[in-house]
């Protein structure tokens, strides 16, 4: 069992204290966020805080806890056709939720359940959260619990999570390139891009294919390729949907991001009604204005052939 600092011992830090000591008493609060340099104790006071509670009932087995008396509360699994009827409880100790080592406000990768990809994260140095994973049902909850992560990180990181500037950049791009009759510009070596990455970098693979083809499973292939090769972690993003869900990321993130586009052939166009275009050609708009505003917003990008991406 480790030994905790005592919370008595902890001087000054008297309005964390305060806090934290008043969710304790009453849990209604909903929590307290404390935030602060390296070194000001705040694990520590909630370790100690956490070490002088008095131990809770738990659903046996529950990864998430769940109280047995409340049942109103209880988690998909704790209700489940091969879950015990009451829920059978224990006694446990307070758990305090660690973050990785490592852990930074621009990288921790999330993790539900096991995946081989875990071991040689961890190994590379990326700082990983591991959840538990029950089974498709508990999907709703997971959409609750990260809708609620992006809210705090956006109070930790001093931004709007959910203001976009510069999605509106991309599609303003979309809209000159297809007025002007630009193109995207030649294809080039991935090489130009990937000989660039340093540790602390991430690699987007933004790839305007038909999605469930073959085009996109070579492109996810690739993407495995490339995390063990290069030691950062690699994304995929199928356009042009990514525009409006990681676009904001790649655009307004870190800097330290790089990104590979690659357009894939349509095997049959439509006309858009009253537009002079097809969507293959709005497809190839939107892929030429998001190269033209991630080099604006001084991203590392290439325009690359999906043959070749790397393949072992």
């Amino acid at each position: 069992m480790a030994n905790n600092f005592p919370f008595s011992a902890i001087v000054s830090q008297d309005e964390m204290k305060r806090a934290i000591l008043i969710c304790a008493i009453d849990p209604s609060i909903g929590g307290v966020l404390v935030f602060g340099d390296r070194g000001t104790g705040k694990s520590t006071a909630v370790r100690a805080l956490a070490a002088l509670l008095p131990k809770m009932q738990a659903v046996v087995d529950c990864p998430y806890n769940c109280d047995p008396l409340r049942t109103a509360g209880l988690c998909a699994r704790c209700v489940g056709p091969d879950a015990a009827s009451p829920p059978k409880g224990r006694q446990v100790a307070v758990p305090v939720v660690d973050m990785p080592l490592g852990a930074t406000e621009d990288r921790v990768v999330g993790a539900l359940g096991d995946h081989p990809e875990i071991d040689e994260l961890l190994q590379a140095g990326v700082p990983v959260v591991q959840l538990a994973w029950s089974g498709p049902h508990q999907l709703a909850g997971e959409v609750a619990r990260w809708e609620f992560a992006t809210a705090v990180a956006g109070v930790l990181l001093g931004i709007n999570p959910f203001d976009q500037p510069n999605v509106q950049a991309a599609k303003t791009a979309t809209a000159r390139v297809l007025e002007m009759g630009e193109e995207l510009p030649p294809t080039t070596d991935p090489a130009t891009v990937l000989d660039t990455l340093q540790p602390g970098d991430l690699l987007g693979l933004l790839a305007f294919v038909v999605p469930d083809s073959e085009d996109e499973a070579r492109v996810h292939a690739a993407a495995d390729v490339l995390r063990r090769r290069t030691g950062v972690p690699v994304t995929v993003g199928i356009g042009p949907r990514y525009l409006h869900s990681t676009g904001q990321l790649h655009k307004g993130g870190s800097d330290r991001a790089a990104f590979l586009i690659m357009v894939g052939d349509d095997p049959e166009d439509a006309e858009i009604p009253g537009k002079p275009y097809g969507f293959s050609r709005l497809k190839r708009a939107q892929a030429a204005g998001d190269h033209a505003a991630l080099t604006e917003a001084g991203r590392r990008v290439a325009h690359v052939r999906l043959e070749d991406l790397p393949t072992d």
